[in-house]
């Protein structure tokens, strides 16, 4: 059987408290003064910040996505034109390049094509609209700028096709202005 621990203890009795660097619980006011402090301090940034922020409608990304881009005609550049025919020789074609100068994305366009005499006089004006056509300039594609607009500083292939041309024409450039635009 074990036996009880009969050593000698030693009783200290003037032992005396020390400080480990602990430190004492905070007062509730001095943590209710900071709760308040910090708050206040926070309002006011808060504050300063609204005030250099610019003023922004609360609808203004709605209101701009739903305004109407703007599109000129003089948006439009249109270079390289080349007269082609089909063999049948019943339409004359305007083959060239168009640029979007604009700010918008054009999703179509309408030329005014002027035919001239042998003289140099106007014989006849047609309006048409331009063609997307594919990259390689050979094969048309209906309704290509409404499914991919222009987007500005674009450049694309087109075709303006007159099929009434006047007898008389002098069988030189025709003059192809635009002058209708619908922007995206």
């Amino acid at each position: 059987m074990a036996q009880p621990f009969r050593g000698h203890v030693n009783a200290r009795g003037n032992l005396t408290p020390v400080d480990g660097g602990r430190r004492r619980k905070r007062s509730r006011t001095t943590s209710l003064m900071r709760r308040i402090l910090t708050t206040i301090a926070a309002l006011l940034l808060l504050l300063i910040v609204l005030k250099f922020l610019p003023a922004v409608s609360k609808h203004s990304g709605v209101e701009a996505s739903r305004s109407p881009v703007q599109a000129f005609a003089a948006d439009l550049r249109l270079s390289d034109v080349q007269i082609s025919r089909p063999p049948d020789g019943t339409a004359l074609y305007l083959d060239g390049l168009v640029t979007n100068t604009g700010s918008g994305k054009v999703n179509s366009a309408t030329a005014d094509v002027g035919f001239h005499d042998a003289h140099g006089s106007l014989v006849a004006n047609v309006q048409r609209p331009l063609v997307g056509m594919s990259h390689d300039g050979t094969e048309l594609v209906h309704d290509e700028f409404r499914r991919n607009p222009i987007k500005p500083n674009e450049m694309r292939f087109f075709r303006v096709a007159v099929e009434e041309i006047p007898p008389t024409w002098n069988h030189e450039l025709p003059d192809l202005t635009i002058v209708e635009v619908t922007a995206k």
